[in-house]
């Protein structure tokens, strides 16, 4: 309890009530599905743009080398530092918080991804040779089925950096979603309802990890003992 009368500590009783309210109020509507839908497209337009970028970088030609080079750089710029430029280009609201989302783990699914295509046997693309496949297929029967496991592991490592960051501008630039709501519980210090959405963040991400990995198993189907 500080000098204003306003505890810091969680209430159970009062997170509860929270969670009610949010879930079985307009809230569900305006705040909570928007943030999920921009980091689910986040996340499709992170993989559109890492795995082609991936497959490049992996290639050991010196396009391959140079583009490998243009996402390490990137990499290590932090995407808050673009936040500014976002808001003058793209203003406040959902497509910022998207640009600023795939900024941050397009970079990193792309690394991810050619460490992948990298690690391909070569015995399995000498075999693919032997038997005249061509370019296009050895990429879908060869390389892409060998990596598409851990494509989807590199997506789900990236969930939590992109749950982050969606907070992060909605706080900043939002007029809408989880990031918003967490903005305004602060400053009105509703700390019942802060601590609800904190819990919805987590239970959120949880879910987008669960689906993620669903994928990830269902792409090493051959291998029943694979663990997780």
């Amino acid at each position: 309890m500080t000098d204003s009368g306003v505890s810091y500590w969680p209430d159970i009783a009062g997170i509860f009530h929270s969670l009610v309210d949010i879930l079985f109020s307009n809230a569900l509507v305006e705040h909570l599905i928007p943030s999920t839908l921009r980091v689910g497209l986040s996340l499709l337009i992170s993989a559109l743009i890492g795995l082609p970028l991936g497959y490049l970088a992996s290639r050991r030609t010196y396009g391959g080398q140079s583009i490998g080079f243009a996402i390490s750089a990137v990499r290590y710029v932090p995407p808050t530092a673009f936040i500014g430029m976002i808001i003058l280009v793209f203003g406040i609201g959902q497509n910022a918080a998207i640009v600023l989302i795939v900024l941050g783990i397009a970079p990193y699914v792309a690394v991810m991804s050619a460490d992948a295509f990298r690690a391909v046997p070569r015995d399995y693309l000498h075999v693919a040779f032997v038997y005249g496949a061509n370019s296009r297929e050895q990429f879908t029967k060869v390389r892409w089925p060998f990596v598409r496991p851990r494509f989807f592991e590199a997506l789900r490592v990236n969930v939590g950096a992109a749950w982050t960051l969606l907070v992060i501008s909605e706080i900043i630039a939002g007029n809408s979603g989880i990031g918003y709501l967490i903005s305004r519980a602060q400053r009105f210090l509703d700390i019942d309802l802060l601590y609800a959405l904190i819990v919805i963040s987590g239970l959120l991400g949880v879910v987008f990890d669960r689906l993620l990995l669903m994928l990830v198993r269902t792409s090493t189907w051959w291998r029943p003992d694979d663990q997780h």
